[in-house]
C-alpha cells in the first residue's frame, strides 16, 4: 500500500464540525493506504503551528504553519500534497499551499468563485488558481438525522412562527433581532442541542444564520456565509429563507430548490434604504408570502435532503472528499 502521511492540529477543546470528520476520514484513507497521523498537539493546547512536510511550501520551506482546521495529506512516495480546509481566512495559512508545486488540490468549505481570483491576485500567483475548490459543509456535530427526519415528517401541525437559535444576534446578525421585536420570530435563548433539535422540527418554516450585509463586503473579510445551522436544517427537511447564497459548496445550493431565496440585488437595494430593518422586513414579506404555501414548503423540505444524504452522510461525504482530492490518482 502506499503511505501517506497526514498533518494535523487536534483541537479536543473546540473541534466543531471538523474534529470528527477528520477522525473519520484518517479511517476511510486506511482502507486504501497506509496512514500516518501526525498530531502536532503535543499538549492539548496547542491549536496552530509549523508541520514537518518531504518537500518545500512558499518561503517556509518544509515546515510551514496551519492551524487546527487544516488536514494535510502528504504522499511520502511522490511528496503530493493535497488540503483540506475549514479556514475563514484562505490568506492567513492556506494560500502558501496553493503556490506551491507539491500541492496539487486544496479544498475549501468557505469558498467563493469571485474571491478565488482574488485571493490568488494578491499573492501573485494566477496560474495555481485551479487547485482552489469549493468543497461542503457541516452540520455542528452529528446526530441521528433519520430519527429527527422522521420525526417532523410525523408531525400534522407545526410551530407557525420562524425558528431561528444562535449567537449573534444583538451585534452581526441585527437583523434577525429586529424579526423577533417585529413578533415573526419564536422565543430565542439558550437551549441544549436535543431542545435545539426538537424546536427545530417542530416548526414550519427556518431563518437562516446569515450576517448583516455590512460584513463579508471585501474577498478578504470573514467569515462567509455558511452557517452549521443552515445544514441542520437541510438535514431534517425545515424549509428556510435566506438571502441568495454567493458562496458555494461543490454540489451548489440553488435559490427556491434547496432553499427559499430573497434575491441578492433586493435585499442590497433594502439595505441601502433601511439598513438592518429593511433586510428583515424583506424576511417578514417572504415568510408571509410561503408561509402558507404547501406545494412549495414540501418541495423545499424534500430537495435539501436528497443533497444532504449526497453529500454530507457517511460514507458519502468521505467518498466525495477522495473524488474532489484526486486521490484515487495516487491508487493507479
Amino acid at each position: 500500500m502506499i503511505k501517506i502521511r497526514v498533518h494535523r492540529f487536534n483541537n479536543e477543546l473546540w473541534g466543531r464540525a471538523h474534529l470528527p470528520f477528520f477522525k473519520n476520514f484518517d479511517e476511510h484513507l486506511s482502507k486504501f493506504f497506509d496512514v500516518d497521523v501526525v498530531n502536532y498537539n503535543k499538549d492539548g493546547e496547542t491549536f496552530s503551528g509549523k508541520i514537518e512536510l518531504l518537500s518545500e511550501i512558499s518561503n517556509f520551506g518544509k515546515t510551514p504553519p496551519i492551524s487546527d482546521v487544516e488536514y494535510i495529506i502528504e504522499n511520502l512516495e511522490t511528496k503530493e500534497i493535497k488540503v483540506l480546509s475549514f479556514t475563514e481566512y484562505f490568506t492567513h495559512y492556506v494560500t502558501h499551499f496553493a503556490k506551491s508545486n507539491s500541492c496539487t488540490r486544496i479544498l475549501l468549505v468557505h469558498f467563493n468563485w469571485n474571491n478565488r481570483y482574488e485571493w490568488m491576485k494578491r499573492d501573485r500567483s494566477v496560474k495555481d488558481i485551479d487547485k482552489v475548490r469549493p468543497w461542503i459543509f457541516l452540520p455542528f456535530k452529528e446526530f441521528d438525522y433519520d430519527y429527527y427526519r422522521e420525526l417532523r415528517q410525523s408531525k400534522l401541525e407545526f410551530e407557525d412562527k420562524l425558528f431561528y437559535l444562535g449567537s449573534g444576534i444583538d451585534s452581526y446578525r441585527k437583523s434577525v433581532q429586529m424579526v423577533e421585536q417585529k413578533g415573526f420570530l419564536q422565543k430565542t435563548g439558550n437551549y441544549s442541542f436535543s431542545d435545539y433539535l426538537n424546536k427545530m422540527v417542530d416548526s414550519k418554516i427556518g431563518l437562516s444564520h446569515y450576517l448583516d450585509l455590512d460584513k463579508y463586503t471585501t474577498p478578504f473579510d470573514h467569515p462567509g456565509e455558511f452557517c452549521y445551522r443552515d445544514i441542520e436544517y437541510m438535514s431534517v427537511g425545515l424549509p428556510f429563507i435566506r438571502i441568495e447564497y454567493k458562496d458555494s459548496v461543490h454540489d451548489p445550493l440553488l435559490p427556491n430548490h434547496h432553499y427559499i431565496s430573497i434575491p441578492r440585488e433586493k435585499a442590497y437595494i433594502a439595505y441601502e434604504k433601511n439598513k438592518d430593518e429593511g433586510i428583515a422586513d424583506l424576511y417578514i414579506q417572504k415568510y408571509l408570502e410561503v408561509k402558507d404555501d404547501k406545494e412549495l414548503l414540501n418541495f423545499i423540505s424534500k430537495n435539501p435532503i436528497e443533497w444532504f444524504d449526497k453529500n454530507i452522510k457517511s460514507p458519502n461525504i468521505d467518498i466525495l472528499t477522495c473524488e474532489l482530492l484526486e486521490l484515487n490518482k495516487w491508487l493507479n
